[in-house]
């Protein structure tokens, strides 16, 4: 019995060492980073960026892998189900830890028990509100007075039901105490190209700053609290008094599945706040978002702030009936 458990010990102790081991060896095989979105996406573009980079800095291939449908479901859950060894990531956003798993009455995934986070790749300090130009609406007072004047609904658009867009404008509603009608597209830019045909009055996002240059969309209010170097003339909703969360920032993230090893998420980390430092990746990036470093504690911050304000916004909807 005694020389059994002398035994056990051994190879316990082999184990645990072997393990270590093989974590601070790590990555000795190539990563996957999932994407729930199609190839071209803004998740999908800064993914592509930051991974090209971790392949030349970790010494192993970085594959970024397109699982498309249900709004990023299947990639998030691929992820939460896979082994926690670092060698399966998941590219996240605010929908994905704040808004899918609040759509569903017995969520397949919990954003914050199922995953470890890493790290940021990107941040937008806020989405964009544009009108179509030939309205009257210049500002959100003007959004205000036409909303509660005219006899037919101001309409928004959106890529989709339970979209960021859509629960921010539904937020907005209730902070102005307006009413709009949300009309669904199937994606962003054919909701961008509806504002500029007049098929609907007012939309979000974050890329179509050529657009409002060339008067094809007009700028009333930007999220978040912090006012855009390529916009600085169009203020924040936080500065109208509105708060710095309706369309507040947009981000893309790295997660890895509950219980991966500190150290690999540390070696991660490490790899990310040098990267995102770098001045190429800084102006590749910088085309459309800000490279930004976060560690893993704060972005495990971010997530709850997201799952803690999206899933009553979700809720007071009616959306989580699947």
């Amino acid at each position: 019995m005694f020389r059994t458990l002398i035994k056990l010990t051994i190879i316990f102790s082999v184990a645990v060492s072997f393990n270590a081991f093989s974590q601070s060896d790590y990555p000795t095989r190539p990563i996957r980073i999932i994407v729930g979105y199609a190839p071209g996406a803004s998740t999908d573009t800064v993914t592509r960026i930051i991974a090209d980079k971790l392949s030349i800095t970790l010494g192993q291939p970085v594959i970024v892998e397109n699982r498309v449908g249900a709004a990023g479901l299947i990639a998030a859950q691929a992820v939460a189900h896979a082994t926690p060894d670092g060698y399966t990531l998941l590219a996240c956003n605010p929908e994905l830890v704040g808004i899918v798993p609040a759509l569903y009455k017995n969520p397949p995934y919990n954003a914050i028990k199922d995953f470890t986070y890493i790290g940021l790749l990107s941040r937008n300090s806020g989405w964009i509100v544009v009108v179509n130009p030939q309205t009257s609406i210049k500002n959100v007072n003007d959004l205000i007075r036409v909303a509660k004047t005219t006899d037919k609904l101001i309409s928004y658009g959106s890529y989709g039901i339970g979209s960021l867009p859509h629960l921010n404008f539904e937020a907005l509603k209730a902070k102005l105490n307006i009413d709009m009608v949300h009309i669904p597209y199937r994606g962003g830019a054919l909701s961008f190209q509806a504002a500029m045909a007049g098929e609907v009055q007012i939309v979000s996002g974050t890329s179509f700053i050529d657009l409002i240059r060339s008067g094809k969309l007009r700028a009333i209010a930007i999220g978040g609290d912090k006012r855009s170097p390529l916009l600085p003339d169009i203020p924040t909703f936080s500065e109208l008094g509105y708060g710095d969360q309706i369309f507040g920032e947009l981000y893309v993230g790295l997660a890895a599945p509950a219980g991966t090893p500190l150290l690999v998420v540390n070696k991660i980390s490490a790899e990310l706040k040098k990267i995102i430092s770098m001045p190429d990746v800084i102006e590749r990036i910088g085309k459309f978002s800000d490279a930004t470093y976060v560690t893993p504690q704060e972005f495990n911050e971010i997530v709850r702030r997201d799952v803690n304000y999206f899933g009553p916004i979700v809720r007071s909807l009616g959306l989580n009936v699947q």
